[in-house]
């Protein structure tokens, strides 16, 4: 917990949004953007979201406002999306949002099922 206390106070690893139902204040899902290089500045997006919120447009929704903030708050020089190459919901979010495949890394993950699976580096431009 102080970890996460010392990253909200001095920006070093992420800022963290969750997405909260409007009307239950249930939890929807979470949407990250990683500092991963300050200097540059680089951002990365990850997401995720409750299987119940799926196909309404909410990440699509929340992917556009953090991509919007990265870039027109946080100057970001370079923002990607990395998925994997499964996730199709996922890809699918990036390019609705305006990114766009950048690269292909063949065998570099594990799903959560424990089986290899390659990821997919969108980009936005």
């Amino acid at each position: 917990m102080a970890e996460a206390v010392e990253n909200f106070h001095h920006d070093r690893h992420e800022y963290k949004f969750l997405i909260i139902d409007n009307h239950s204040d249930s939890l929807l899902g979470c949407i990250s953007l990683f500092i991963r290089h300050p200097e540059i500045p680089h951002f990365e997006i990850g997401y995720w979201l409750a299987t119940g919120a799926t196909g309404r447009g909410i990440m699509s929704s929340a992917c556009r406002m953090i991509t919007e903030m990265a870039s027109v708050f946080l100057k970001a020089r370079c923002l990607d999306i990395r998925t994997a190459k499964r996730n199709i919901r996922s890809q699918a979010v990036a390019r609705r949002c305006g990114f766009r495949l950048e690269a292909t890394l063949i065998n570099d993950r594990l799903d959560s099922m424990g089986r290899v699976d390659d990821t997919c580096i969108y980009i936005y431009k």
